[in-house]
């Protein structure tokens, strides 16, 4: 098990996730903003932060809820897109020194995930999985998709990247698909204790 970690990182290594210095980080500081409003308003109110660029999606998750942000640029004929995801649990919503407690604990995690996607910085905490697709029919490509967490039993934070060379419309990032995003202005039943 040992050996295929290494194995992992040095592929990690070989073939880096084509991110900009500081998308992850942009992300990241969106997401902490989505959970800020969310104890502030008890609701999801769909918007997406002010100063934040990014698409944003809410889902509720066991015991918690999941926020994505995600980035969308055209890249030839197709795109790169580029997730972060984050949970915060019920009982961190319920406190504002628990939710900037946390949102300290997101950006950190953030910064972590940043230096896997950078050649010759990543650690053994960083896991990486993916895969590639091709497809052949009416519209041929190829999409690489790479998922990047931290394996160190911490907050479950995920960076996910996808490149494409089709032109097929960009999708809900897989971390926050798989659980039905809340749509704008539900409540969340949270107690506030400030």
């Amino acid at each position: 098990m040992k050996h295929f970690r290494h194995l992992m990182l040095a592929l990690a290594v070989l073939l880096p996730v084509s991110a900009h210095a500081g998308d992850v980080a942009n992300l990241a500081t969106c997401t902490t903003k989505t959970f800020a409003d969310i104890f502030h308003n008890q609701a999801w109110s769909g918007k997406t932060p002010r100063g934040c660029f990014a698409k944003i999606a809410v889902a509720q998750k066991s015991g918690g809820i999941a926020v994505s942000a995600w980035i969308v640029e055209k890249k030839g004929e197709g795109y790169r897109q580029l997730s972060f995801t984050a949970t915060q649990s019920m009982e961190e919503l319920q406190n504002v020194k628990l939710v900037a407690t946390a949102n300290r604990d997101i950006l950190n995690r953030a910064k972590r995930l940043e230096r896997c996607l950078t050649p010759g910085k990543a650690t053994a905490a960083c896991q990486v999985t993916g895969h590639r697709d091709v497809q052949v029919d009416e519209e041929s490509g190829v999409r690489d998709f790479k998922e990047i967490s931290l394996g160190d039993g911490g907050r479950d934070t995920v960076v996910q990247s996808l490149v494409s060379d089709t032109d097929l419309t960009p999708t809900l990032p897989a971390t926050i698909a798989d659980e039905q995003p809340l749509p704008p202005g539900t409540e969340l039943k949270v107690l506030t204790v400030r």
